[in-house]
């Protein structure tokens, strides 16, 4: 997946028209969290780079060089974030974190088809595992002490 930053309603339009999805992150420089999540989606974006559908683009617009298209998408607030597939959009999406970035993308379906997970989302998932499991360990351990209480 590329990087762009869009400088003007006319770049962004000269990227829109030579991929197939665009990736719009919707910024501004005066807005802290914005400047805050900026770090987190591109690092989001080069780390995820080889899971992304061919020919997709993550773009990073500043409403403020850009306000014909900020007006024309509809943004009133930033952050904002949308899919653009050609000749249709998604609704503008709201993201705090990284497991949003991940269901957005998932339902956006910006990320490749594949049978198999890979060694990373094998991490993911034992780590939400393992904490779902002591969880329930910690739920069983303190039922038995009440139990053991209730008998003595």
């Amino acid at each position: 997946m590329e990087m762009y930053h869009i400088t003007s309603d006319d770049h962004l339009m000269e990227v829109y028209k030579k991929k197939d999805v665009c990736f719009i992150q919707f910024s501004a420089t005066w807005c802290e969290p914005c400047r805050l999540l900026t770090p987190l989606v591109k690092r989001f974006v080069v780390r995820n780079k080889d899971r992304f559908v061919d020919n997709a683009a993550y773009l990073y617009v500043d409403v403020d060089k850009c306000p014909y298209i900020s007006k024309y998408l509809n943004v009133k607030g930033v952050p904002a974030f949308m899919i653009l597939r050609q000749k249709q959009r998604s609704q503008l999406m709201s993201v705090r974190n990284v497991q949003d970035l991940w269901n957005m993308c998932e339902y956006g379906n910006l990320f490749r088809k594949v049978s198999a997970k890979t060694e990373d989302d094998a991490a993911i998932w034992t780590t939400k595992d393992a904490t779902a499991e002591d969880a329930t360990t910690e739920d069983a351990t303190a039922e038995d002490a009440t139990t053991e209480d209730a008998t003595t």
